[in-house]
């Protein structure tokens, strides 16, 4: 008959585990700590729930590969409903950008881009241009859709992820067309 014999191993069966055990508690809720934002989902949900916008609208956190380094982006892409036009797109554009921001899902190393689709044409570049965006610009003259670079909006709008924006002060930027 064999005898068990208590040692070094018998203390490691019982402290390893603890040990992990901590170490997936404490990784967990520094994960879920608050890290503030919003998700994309959420995002979508703030945005369409504004008077005009189309329930087509969308955010999205994209991440891929180029050869060996991770892009993250945050895309948002707004749509007008036909019988609605923007009243002051400036803010609107400037509300899209602070969006784009406090979105949580991953950390954009990349540039953000805001686009915005109406029967009535929208300048977008224009409006964060107005809007004090010195970084805003956009690819192939597409105007609809501004890029802002990720150092501006640190520096105007705090570190990532930025705070979820009001929607209370838009009510009145997208109204129903004459």
């Amino acid at each position: 008959m064999m005898k068990h014999v208590q040692g070094k191993s018998h203390w490691s069966h019982r402290v390893y585990p603890a040990i992990v055990a901590l170490a997936l508690v404490g990784g967990l809720s520094s994960c879920s700590s608050a890290r503030g934002g919003q998700t994309a989902g959420a995002a979508a949900s703030e945005v369409k729930s504004l008077p005009g916008i189309s329930k087509s609208t969308d955010v999205y956190s994209n991440s891929s590969y180029s050869r060996f380094t991770k892009k993250n982006a945050t895309l948002v892409v707004v749509t007008v409903d036909p019988d609605h036009r923007s009243e002051d797109t400036e803010e609107l554009v400037e509300f899209l950008i602070r969006v784009a921001w406090s979105v949580n899902d991953a950390k954009p190393n990349m540039e953000l881009m805001v686009t915005v689709k109406s029967t009535v044409p929208i300048d977008a570049l224009a409006a964060a241009r107005a809007a004090g965006w010195t970084s805003a610009h956009s690819l192939n003259n597409e105007r609809s859709t501004v890029f802002v670079g990720l150092s501006e909006a640190k520096k105007r709008l705090g570190d990532w992820p930025g705070k979820v924006p009001e929607t209370d002060g838009l009510l009145g930027t997208v109204t129903t067309s004459p």
